[in-house]
């Protein structure tokens, strides 16, 4: 059997459907910073950040008025009055969801009936830190990202082929991958 062999030049990258964009949806300043660097493997719920918000405090402090509403009115006669206390609630908990606001720190919340001035964010994700924009002490706006974190189990090889040689290319075909570093 005749054999073609095919050398090329190609960059190693990660896998583009791993990648994921972490960001807040509301605005506020970044306290602590846990993961601090470029190139730092994290783990799912490692500790991020801790975060300051004017509107998730308010938001937390409605939240515990609604708790403490609903458990005075928890006994009255009037079922209008339960009704519209229980309503109240799972909105104030309701927006704290929305926000992405972690479920632990919800419970704790209930449970501890005070609002802290700082909420911790975890890692939706596992993989390790592209890009780190995050920064202690940084103004944060709804949807700016603070870190981009790939899965670097999987990643690709982006070979550069000639247009002459894409004869000898094909979807599936086997390739020996040899790097500066291993050869």
């Amino acid at each position: 059997p005749m054999q073609h062999t095919l050398r090329t030049v190609g960059v190693v990258r990660y896998d583009e459907t791993s990648l994921a964009d972490i960001n807040l949806r509301l605005e506020g300043w970044i306290r602590d910073l846990y993961v601090d660097y470029t190139g730092q493997p994290i783990q799912e719920g490692q500790l991020l950040f801790t975060f300051y918000s004017p509107d998730l405090l308010t938001t937390q402090q409605e939240y515990l008025l609604a708790l403490k509403t609903r458990d005075q009115v928890k006994t009255s006669v009037i079922a209008d009055a339960r009704e519209r206390a229980d309503q109240l609630v799972a909105s104030a908990r309701q927006r704290l969801v929305l926000w992405n606001l972690p479920e632990e720190e919800i419970r704790t919340l209930e449970e501890k009936r005070q609002a802290p001035d700082v909420v911790t964010f975890r890692s939706p994700v596992a993989g390790f830190v592209m890009e780190k924009t995050a920064l202690r002490g940084m103004h944060v706006m709804p949807g700016q990202t603070l870190y981009k974190v790939a899965n670097l189990s999987t990643v690709w090889v982006e070979a550069d082929v000639y247009e002459q040689e894409m004869a000898l290319a094909r979807t599936g075909q086997r390739a020996t991958v040899t790097l500066d570093a291993y050869p």
